[in-house]
């Protein structure tokens, strides 16, 4: 079996090579199988997680083959991003020596780390390729959804109790204690209950976008779809997960009231369909008899997840810097899945939220270089989010997929280890960004010069100096 998924791996390679686009929708159906096969496949091999992290290089490879014009474009657009850039690769630098200096073997701490930070930055070229193209995103958001929506049935029959190969998590028994209530958390056909609710979080929060999009000719299927991937939330257990369409909605509302756009139809359309969800969700839920202990459970974010972040992320962060110290531990050192390199040497970690998987490993002055990148990064968002017109279709689209990478952001800095454990998703919330980056450059817009890019620079970036 393992086999036959490395042959369909080395297919989608070639296929997103000779045409990148295809091989966006080649990962997605890579991503649903992997985690089944995974689960069959005696010892249980991590490879054939991370091997999908091979076809996402192609994609990236083959944009920048195909789409070299766009990429560059981006750039000359946004002269900030290559100091961020080069300050982001800095901040690892400190962290990667380290592993090299106190661990026998600790190079391959110092590359697994290195793959899980700059791994997902080809999804930046990968977005910028796509060049601020509606159609294409909105392609692949339908994509991702169905196949998801589809897969997901999984969690449904493992909550009915069927006792198939591919249920459950991997060699652990995910539960939670609430007084006189243990709850039992629900994978499906993923791995883990935390990637079963990430990609259901994805489901609810794209199912939200095509819902509004201009024209849409199945808007009641969509809303369906999205209260499908709250049921499976809440199903899941993971709080974190639950929380991310929340975090979008929230952001949603705030960008687009910043970016005038609270005017629109289809932005009011957005936050409507958002509580219909929710209703339908929670009545649907009833109707299936999921349990009262699970909904409680998913109703616990709003009571104490306060207190829970401040716990993970405030106390866990100076936690580390007493553990590791101001220099940290390594790059690599907190990263999910340093277990398959390292033989159980190395130091131990605990970390679970991002913060302070970014102290251990980077120290306190990597720390201080990534502030600086992100800095640089926040810069260049904005000004992209200024650069596309009030009220144009695609304004709302950019605005609705900044809220889906903050909702990214948000879970990350709860809980890395989806992200570092698994490049590959990363890659994907990563060429969202570059989308976001890029749509000044739609063609949509036409020769549309925005107040926040000067007029040559502008035409430098369209590959016309004389401007418009």
């Amino acid at each position: 079996m393992d086999l036959i998924f490395y042959a369909l791996v080395g297919v989608a390679f070639l296929i997103a090579i000779g045409n990148w686009k295809a091989g966006l929708y080649a990962v997605v159906v890579l991503d649903i199988l992997r985690d089944p096969v995974r689960k069959v496949v005696e010892g249980q091999p991590a490879l054939i997680t991370v091997s999908v992290a091979l076809v996402w290089g192609a994609v990236f490879l083959g944009a920048i083959q195909h789409n070299r014009r766009e990429v560059l474009a981006v750039f000359r657009l946004f002269p900030k991003l290559r100091p961020a850039a080069r300050l982001f690769v800095a901040a690892l630098i400190p962290g990667a020596v380290l592993s090299l200096v106190l661990y026998s073997g600790g190079w391959r701490l110092a590359f697994i780390g290195t793959a899980s930070y700059l791994g997902p930055m080809l999804g930046f070229a990968i977005g910028f390729a796509l060049a601020g193209d509606q159609r294409e995103l909105y392609r692949f958001m339908t994509f991702f959804t169905v196949l998801n929506s589809i897969a997901m049935l999984g969690t449904l029959a493992e909550f009915n109790g069927m006792d198939w190969p591919i249920l459950g998590g991997m060699n652990f028994e995910w539960i939670r204690h609430r007084p006189g209530v243990i709850i039992r958390l629900i994978s499906g056909v993923y791995r883990s209950p935390d990637i079963m609710g990430i990609h259901a979080a994805h489901v609810c929060m794209f199912s939200a976008l095509l819902a509004i999009r201009p024209r849409s000719q199945s808007r009641w299927i969509w809303i369906g779809l999205a209260a499908w991937g709250a049921i499976c939330l809440v199903l899941g257990g993971r709080r974190k997960s639950i929380g991310m369409p929340v975090v979008f909605l929230a952001s949603y509302y705030l960008i687009g009231a910043w970016r005038g756009a609270a005017h629109s139809p289809r932005f009011a359309r957005l936050l409507v369909a958002g509580m219909l969800v929710g209703g339908v969700a929670y009545m649907l839920n009833r109707e299936t008899d999921v349990s009262d202990a699970h909904l409680d459970y998913a109703g616990s974010l709003f009571t104490e997840g306060v207190q829970r972040s401040n716990e993970l992320i405030g106390g866990s962060i100076f936690s580390t810097l007493n553990q590791s110290g101001m220099l940290g531990a390594g790059l690599g050192s907190a990263t999910q899945g340093r277990q398959h390199v390292m033989d159980g040497s190395g130091p131990r970690a605990w970390q679970e939220d991002g913060g302070s998987r970014l102290f251990m490993e980077l120290g306190i002055f990597g720390v201080a270089l990534l502030v600086l990148a992100a800095i640089g990064f926040l810069q260049t968002a904005i000004a992209a989010l200024r650069s596309v017109p009030v009220g144009h279709p695609l304004q709302l689209l950019q605005i609705g997929v900044t809220a889906v990478v903050l909702a990214n952001l948000a879970s990350f800095l709860i809980s890395h280890q989806q992200y570092s454990g698994d490049p590959a998703f990363g890659v994907m919330v990563c060429m969202f960004v570059g989308f976001i980056l890029s749509c000044p450059l739609s063609r949509e817009l036409g020769w549309y010069q925005p107040a926040s890019v000067g007029r040559r620079r502008w035409a430098a970036a369209r590959g016309d100096e004389s401007g418009p």
